[in-house]
């Protein structure tokens, strides 16, 4: 009897033994299994986070490039006078005995302008030539004054000439006898009081140019002349060149490990965007790229910054961000990837838009799947897109 009990013992402890063990051979296999899924997950983010590494490389070298060759073909004078129609310009050029030396060319130079020059010619006419010209109802557009030589200036009569002007731009000549008048000191104070008048610096470009002027070193040879108009010219098309209404379709889009999932998934015009995506972007590679880019010229207008709530909290990056921002107009969106509610109480500088993605949309718990790639690159497409609407709404 004792032997069969002893024989039932042994047999139920080798059945729990083999269900333990083949519980645990389960375990193990599903764990194996498990880790294997994580790793084939694991593997194919690294794939795609590595094409999208490349996608980013070659959008930020089609926009140097581009960038690049459009500020060289905006250098050329010839490029920016067609721009702006300088030839065409109605010009209203009004000046003295040296003004009138270059009358012929001016005239020649711009042809659908009018230039009334007069020997010994103070700044009073001046008023009254714009005003009757305001009054008869002629059509002009920059005025250029180069009076200055004859007698000092009065600034408060100036002040008027320029406010009769209304909203043209206005370009005063510098003379090049500030010894005797100080009538030069006198333009710059001009220049620096009023947001529509040039200061053409004929003193400081014609000094050393003996072959500009007859022996007085006022009144212009041929050689003078030349040079007088060039200066006008190229003045009046830098000045207006710079007014031009720039085009605002330039992106600058920068952001974490977020923005560098989706990066295949977003459809971005080569040439005309900006992108800087790496998975723990910092705050000191964000403001070297933006100043470099900014020293260069070719800082894009519009701005979209995207970096996960965790990494805004555990970090000074808020900080930063909003340092390096604050006086340009930048949109961030948040991807709320913490339970709690995001603080965007340091973050009052820029267009905050918020997004959560859902359980679903991570493939491995810290990177984003394939669809939840996707779902996030629509949701940019759409902030980008709205950039484009007339005031940004």
């Amino acid at each position: 009897m004792k032997r069969y009990v002893l024989a039932a013992l042994f047999g139920l402890f080798l059945g729990f033994s083999l269900a333990s063990f083949f519980h645990q051979e389960s375990i193990r296999r599903e764990k194996a299994a498990e880790e294997a899924r994580l790793n084939e997950l694991r593997a194919e983010v690294n794939a795609r986070l590595q094409e999208c590494r490349t996608t980013v490389a070659s959008l930020q070298e089609s926009y140097l490039s581009h960038q690049k060759e459009q500020l060289a073909c905006y250098s050329d004078p010839a490029v920016r006078a067609s721009l702006v129609h300088t030839s065409e310009l109605p010009v209203l050029a009004i000046g003295d005995s040296v003004m009138l030396g270059a009358k012929y060319r001016l005239e020649q130079t711009f042809p659908n302008g009018t230039v009334d020059a007069r020997e010994n010619r103070s700044f009073w006419p001046a008023y009254y030539i714009i005003e009757e010209a305001l009054e008869k109802g002629t059509e002009f557009g920059p005025v250029v004054i180069g009076i200055g030589t004859n007698s000092p200036l009065d600034l408060s009569v100036c002040r008027r000439i320029i406010e009769l002007c209304g909203d043209r731009q206005v370009f005063w000549i510098t003379t090049t006898n500030n010894w005797q008048f100080y009538n030069t000191d006198k333009i710059w104070q001009l220049g620096e009081e009023f947001e529509n008048l040039t200061v053409i610096d004929w003193d400081t470009c014609s000094r050393g140019h003996e072959d500009y002027f007859y022996s007085d070193g006022i009144h212009l040879t041929e050689e003078g002349r030349a040079a007088y108009t060039d200066l006008v010219y190229s003045s009046l098309t830098d000045r207006l060149f710079e007014l031009l209404p720039k085009e605002n379709h330039r992106r600058y889009l920068a952001g974490d490990g977020y923005l560098l999932a989706c990066m295949n998934d977003l459809s971005l015009p080569e040439g005309e965007t900006y992108v800087l995506a790496e998975e723990d972007l910092s705050a000191s590679l964000l403001e070297k790229r933006s100043r470099q880019l900014y020293e260069a010229g070719i800082l894009p207008e519009n701005i979209t910054l995207v970096f996960s709530q965790k990494r805004l909290e555990e970090s000074d990056l808020s900080l930063r961000l909003t340092s390096l921002f604050h006086d340009i107009p930048a949109e961030l969106v948040v991807i709320e990837d913490t339970e709690s509610e995001p603080e965007l109480s340091l973050l009052d500088s820029f267009t905050v838009i918020p997004i959560r993605p859902e359980h679903s949309d991570y493939a491995e718990g810290i990177h984003l799947s394939r669809a939840g790639s996707t779902k996030l690159a629509q949701f940019l497409t759409g902030v980008l897109l709205r950039q484009q609407l007339p005031g940004g709404d």
